[in-house]
């Protein structure tokens, strides 16, 4: 609402206010902000790969220095997003995580569910 003040018996709005105002918005180069985000998507995805490629074999390395120690062997904890994987249900997850982890690197995890019936072969 625009200020209004009395002047001699009339009514008139403020000189400034008459005035347009321009407001600076940024000007954004979307071009730019998409290859921004091209560029961190694609190093993610590079970072999620190496993630789990590099998985089985520090995890054998942890594992085998765990049971030269203690006898324990004990999830490493940087890894316990793939833990969550390996033990899903899903065969789409459970499946490629299982079969990389024992076929390719023969890692030898067992799992509760490889036996429902409980016999021993």
């Amino acid at each position: 609402m625009a200020q209004l003040f009395s002047l001699g018996g009339f009514e008139r709005m403020h000189h400034i206010l008459t005035k347009r105002i321009e407001i600076p918005w940024p000007h954004i180069p979307w071009a730019k902000v998409r290859k921004g985000i091209r560029i961190f998507v694609s190093v993610a995805a590079v970072a999620i790969f190496l993630y789990i490629l590099t998985a089985p074999p520090i995890l054998k390395a942890c594992w085998k220095a765990q049971i030269r120690q203690s006898q324990h062997v004990h999830w490493v904890r940087f890894y316990a997003p793939l833990l969550l994987g390996l033990e899903d249900d899903s065969p789409v997850i459970h499946g490629p995580f299982r079969w990389y982890f024992n076929t390719v690197w023969g890692c030898g995890i067992i799992f509760f569910s490889d036996n429902p019936s409980g016999k021993t072969e």
